[in-house]
């Protein structure tokens, strides 16, 4: 069992050996040197992702023109298919005789 001197001694031993190593182990140039290492390759990873996105969007900027001619060319068939009741109403107003009547009525 730990006794109070025990404890006084480690944590004097422990604290004094503790500051010593992790001074000499602590570099304070250490965020100059990441950053020296880090800008070139952190500049190529960005310029890497600038390049694949013109890619992507060269890909799909015919996609979107090819999308939009075919939308409009959709929206006129559908405007001529739908728009049949409309010309059916006018033939029929413009008709000399009245519709033929079905025997029911």
């Amino acid at each position: 069992m730990l006794t109070v001197r025990d404890i006084t001694i480690m944590r004097k031993v422990f604290n004094e050996e503790f500051d010593r190593k992790f001074d000499s182990a602590f570099d304070r140039k250490f965020d100059e040197k990441f950053d020296e290492k880090m800008t070139p390759i952190l500049r190529d990873i960005r310029n890497d992702i600038a390049m694949f996105k013109d890619e992507i969007l060269s890909v799909l900027h015919p996609l979107q023109e090819d999308h939009t001619v075919l939308g409009s060319h959709v929206r006129q068939i559908y405007d001529t298919v739908e728009g049949h009741e409309g010309r059916i109403v006018t033939l029929e107003r413009s008709r000399s005789h009245p519709p033929v009547r079905s025997v029911n009525q």
